[in-house]
């Protein structure tokens, strides 16, 4: 895995490169890495990305790297594993309110057309998953069902005067139709 360091994203293909993190050959999770995301908890960094074993969608899983450095591009990057996600997925992401983290993800079924769904589940830690997830949009509209798949993913918190937006992606991203969905009032639907 590469990160890049840049002052302006249209500097980005200038930017400073650094190779972090190769998983063992072979591995459980060492195929297909996509959709990563960095973010910085509790004074440290941690990179949530996607990936499997080489099969298809049941295999896949997000997995986390840590790093104690406070620059990313400095030390060392530490696989922390697979997070336990209930079912197979996706694109995840970090969503803390007050002290609590709650992680996001789109996870693979049938709703009832087979496809993805965003879900939410508290955090121990960053590492860690704990209690139930919870269901919060499934694609179930004819503008989430473009393309062929049936899929919300691609989850996107956004915080605005006192209010929590989820922005979710719907459809198949190699149409069109890919399009953006959006939720409100998450702190009442996210109090499990």
């Amino acid at each position: 895995m590469e990160l890049i360091q840049t002052t302006r994203l249209s500097l980005i293909d200038e930017g400073k490169r650094k190779i972090i993190w190769s998983p063992e050959p072979g591995g459980r999770y060492s195929h297909h890495l996509w959709a990563p995301e960095i973010h910085f908890l509790n004074g440290k960094w941690y990179i949530y990305y996607t990936a499997n074993d080489g099969g298809g969608d049941d295999s896949r899983r997000i997995c986390v790297l840590e790093n104690e450095s406070p620059n990313p591009m400095d030390g060392d990057w530490v696989w922390k594993g697979a997070l336990g996600t209930p079912v197979p997925g996706l694109d995840g992401t970090v969503l803390k309110l007050s002290a609590q983290f709650y992680f996001l993800y789109a996870g693979y079924g049938h709703f009832p057309d087979y496809g993805s769904a965003i879900y939410i589940i508290r955090m121990s830690n960053p590492y860690t998953l704990t209690g139930d997830h919870v269901l919060l949009t499934a694609p179930t509209f004819s503008w989430e069902k473009q393309g062929g798949m049936a899929i919300n993913e691609g989850p996107v918190m956004l915080h605005r005067n006192g209010r929590v937006f989820l922005i979710f992606s719907a459809s198949t991203t190699w149409t069109e139709d890919y399009a953006l969905g959006m939720l409100t009032r998450m702190k009442k639907m996210i109090q499990c």
